[in-house]
């Protein structure tokens, strides 16, 4: 456990906010699964999926659209289907999560605080390279916590499409920064963090709902 939290910090330094970690082998989870019923449903992001990506407070609890990672137990992702509103969550309070955290379900854990968070598109700009996603609201434990800036939509590397919802190392907007009604450049109403991560403090359910467009149909 020590090693795979050191892991994580060691990645997300060396490659800032563009990291993909995940905790675990397919092997060991795959074990896990055929051996005890009690654990949820791992879920991967597909092809066209969105999902919820998220680091905690010491890049330790995350979640990458692989079913590898701590947060994949009940993690709800949404196939990206053409324009229109559509929800992600993370599961917090998993029986699958505490087992990766404690090595046994005879104990208690609750991820707490967020390092990194964005709603992301397998795939994105490829299949949909015209897509913005305009971040509608984002409830933790089922209340709504304020937005205090605007988020724009962009792709990191010509590949997913994303809306950042906390990245802290984005200071100024990227070139492809854009909104439904065009490209954002220099408008201080937009930004790569548009919460109060102080905000979150212990959590056991995330959930972002956003609106699609874009999208040829």
């Amino acid at each position: 456990m020590v090693f795979k939290k050191a892991a994580a910090i060691l990645i997300s330094i060396s490659v800032l906010g563009s990291v993909f970690t995940a905790c675990g082998s397919d092997d060991d989870k795959n074990k896990k699964s055929s051996s005890d019923s009690e654990f949820e449903e791992t879920v991967k992001a597909e092809s066209g999926d969105a999902y919820l990506a998220f680091a905690d407070g010491e890049w330790y609890i995350q979640y990458w659209g692989n079913n590898t990672d701590m947060l994949t137990y009940d993690a709800g992702v949404a196939e990206i289907t053409g324009n229109g509103d559509y929800t992600v969550s993370l599961n917090g309070a998993t029986k699958g999560m505490l087992y990766d955290v404690a090595g046994t379900l005879n104990g208690k854990y609750t991820p707490s605080g967020c390092s990194f968070m964005a709603v992301i598109v397998k795939d994105g700009s490829k299949l949909y390279p015209d897509m913005s996603i305009d971040i509608k609201s984002i409830r933790i434990n089922g209340e709504e916590i304020e937005q205090i800036a605007k988020n724009y939509t962009s792709s990191d590397d010509g590949i997913e499409m994303r809306a950042n919802i906390y990245n802290e190392w984005i200071e100024e907007l990227p070139e492809d920064a854009h909104t439904s009604e065009g490209l954002v450049d220099g408008n201080s109403e937009y930004s790569a963090r548009i919460i109060d991560r102080d905000k979150i403090e212990q959590w056991t359910k995330i959930e972002v709902e956003f609106t699609v467009s874009g999208i040829d149909e």
